[in-house]
């Protein structure tokens, strides 16, 4: 519980910046967009040098917080930072409640129908209150044993958990990042997986809204939109918005640069969609055409103006 009180504050202390911003919300992106790359490359670098501890991992992000307070500050007018009074968008509230609350009763208050592996096709169960605090999807027991023997063998996730064999792995950098967010934490993956995935995929849903509000769409209308990706369907070969998967973190760092597009950015867009096929590889596509559509439009709007 410690670990977790610490590390969700050191987490949560960068965002404190965001209040020095004019525009709050373009400082958050920029803080969480950095904050993901930061923690990606923590993550690698000390589990291919073998130091993947927790005392190193808690001693790299003192000193970043550290340092970037310190810095901040120290540049305050430079980057036009300002400590205007924050004008509370309670939509922003609103979603994320309900977003959590829905997220956290299909793990741990379940009502509905469901069916297991060995079942028939179209065979359901009813269950009631139903609490089941272990991953649903596949992908996401494989995404815990290869971040478990990350913390285990300090080292990257390069091996088969089942019989300690080498093998190459195109999601090495989701399930690095999964281990150290996990041991920085203090995280049983085994059962505590399910709380990853519903803090990570409220966030995914409070980025669209964000995008939304970029692309000057109404509060309300934002609001409503974002919530409807809690419908998005999930079943035993469709993962959705209930599953912590590689293809969740290349979705936010997509929808990342989706709001630096919305921005007016240049080079954001592309360190974003980078971070997100490094995330997800099969991305790649949806990237390169939103990129090219957009730089498309960038430069045939500044042609015009020109």
């Amino acid at each position: 519980m410690i670990k977790l009180i610490i590390g969700l504050i050191l987490l949560a202390a960068p965002f404190l910046l965001a209040a020095l911003f004019k525009d709050k919300k373009r400082g958050f992106i920029y803080i969480f967009f950095f904050l993901i790359v930061f923690h990606t490359f923590l993550a690698l670098s000390t589990q291919f040098f073998g130091i993947f501890y927790y005392s190193v991992i808690l001693g790299a992000n003192l000193l970043a917080v550290f340092l970037l307070l310190a810095w901040s500050l120290k540049n305050k007018e430079k980057f036009q930072f300002s400590f205007q009074p924050v004008k509370i968008d309670w939509f922003i509230f609103i979603v994320a409640i309900i977003s959590v609350l829905s997220l956290y009763q299909i793990h741990y208050n379940y009502t509905g129908k469901f069916n297991m592996v060995n079942d028939a096709l179209y065979q359901y169960h009813d269950a009631q209150n139903m609490k089941y605090v272990y991953p649903y999807f596949s992908d996401e027991w494989y995404a815990v044993s290869l971040s478990k023997e990350a913390i285990d063998s300090n080292s990257l996730p390069l091996k088969n958990p089942f019989n300690n064999s080498f093998f190459i792995n195109p999601e090495i950098v989701f399930h690095s990042f999964i281990a150290e967010i996990a041991l920085f934490l203090g995280l049983d993956l085994l059962t505590q997986y399910t709380l990853l995935s519903i803090f990570i995929n409220t966030l995914l849903i409070l980025l669209a809204y964000l995008f939304l509000r970029f692309s000057n769409v109404s509060k309300f209308a934002s609001a409503v939109a974002s919530l409807s990706i809690l419908y998005i369907t999930s079943a035993s070969n469709l993962p959705g918005i209930w599953n912590l998967i590689p293809f969740t973190m290349g979705i936010i760092l997509t929808l990342i640069g989706f709001c630096f597009m919305a921005m007016g950015k240049k080079r954001f867009p592309i360190l974003a969609a980078i971070f997100a096929v490094l995330f997800y590889p099969p991305l790649i596509i949806f990237s390169a055409t939103g990129l090219a559509v957009y730089f498309f439009n960038y430069l045939k709007t500044n042609g015009r103006n020109n």
